[in-house]
């Protein structure tokens, strides 16, 4: 049976630019949608982050439902 990890790292690397950047954008969507960072944490935080819709102090409902 294939290590899952290798399997998974051969797949990511064999995207081409537009599927590398949207990997990338929905990966920093679900990060926004968890934690409100589109990086993943306060320290990184982009221009304009926290959106409203997806501050840390919002419900985890109301930000899935966003």
């Amino acid at each position: 049976m294939p290590d899952e990890e290798e399997s998974t790292a051969v797949a990511l690397g064999l995207l081409d630019r537009p599927e590398e950047d949207e990997v990338t954008q929905r990966f920093e969507h679900v990060q926004e949608v968890l934690c409100g960072y589109r990086l993943g944490s306060q320290e990184l935080a982009q221009e304009g982050e926290p959106r409203p819709d997806y501050a840390p102090c919002v419900p985890v409902v109301h930000r899935y439902l966003a």
